[in-house]
């Protein structure tokens, strides 16, 4: 049996020093990990996108959502256009801590189709509390074209040029109706 038993001494012996050259590469390894070599300086050159750019680029794709056949696209239309008036306003630099707050700091000095564009986020409101709330296509049409009035009122997107008598001005969710 000491045979047997200095072969096992042997074993371990030798399994505690591998342990300990494991656990010295491993030391070693943090070590690195841990020394932080400088990087070189980058000038980093920031290039804003425009607001009006922007709001054009965002405003196309929620035009898109709208000619969607599914209703819980143009709830998302909805939403997302209140979300980009709102992203505006502040990046306007006008004071409040919500939607509502700049709405009322804006006013129909600066939104001339204030009312329109306050009825448009109530709708929004109802659809951001009650998400199974839905609204018919026209009606959310209507609310969209209020934010479309007042993004043209905050000067972010062009107003399109009078059509000759007997066109469709396509760039509009709907057409209006006649006088």
């Amino acid at each position: 049996w000491s045979f047997v038993r200095i072969v096992i001494i042997g074993i371990f012996w030798l399994l505690d020093l591998a342990m300990i050259m494991v656990l010295v590469y491993v030391f070693k390894g943090i070590a690195r990990l841990n020394q932080v070599e400088p990087t070189p300086e980058i000038d980093v050159v920031a290039h804003p996108v425009e607001l009006a750019d922007e709001i054009r680029s965002n405003w196309q794709e929620i035009k898109g959502l709208v000619e969607s056949p599914h209703p819980s696209s143009w709830s998302f239309a909805l939403i997302r256009a209140d979300a980009l008036l709102d992203s505006a306003l502040q990046r306007k630099g006008l004071e409040g801590s919500d939607m509502a707050e700049r709405l009322r700091v804006a006013g129909p000095g600066t939104i001339p189709s204030i009312d329109r564009v306050w009825a448009a986020h109530r709708m929004r409101n109802a659809i951001a509390h009650d998400p199974r709330q839905e609204f018919s296509k026209e009606s959310v049409t209507h609310a969209l074209e209020a934010y479309e009035m007042a993004f043209r009122d905050l000067g972010l997107i062009a107003t399109p040029a009078p059509q000759p008598e007997g066109q469709i001005n396509l760039s509009s969710f709907a057409q209006s109706s006649p006088p």
